[in-house]
């Protein structure tokens, strides 16, 4: 019993932590990206 609550809060603690982990990672990447795009889709817009 006490073996699969153990597993479950793992779980919940990965499910927890993944989310900013990603935005974290991910986040300067896509603001990069954004401002890299950004100028270019300006000017393709008459």
């Amino acid at each position: 019993m006490r073996q699969k609550a153990r597993e479950a809060s793992r779980k919940v603690g990965v499910k927890l932590i993944f989310p900013p982990v990603l935005l974290v990672t991910l986040g300067p990447a896509l603001l990069q990206f954004v401002y890299q795009l950004g100028p270019m889709l300006n000017n393709a817009v008459p």
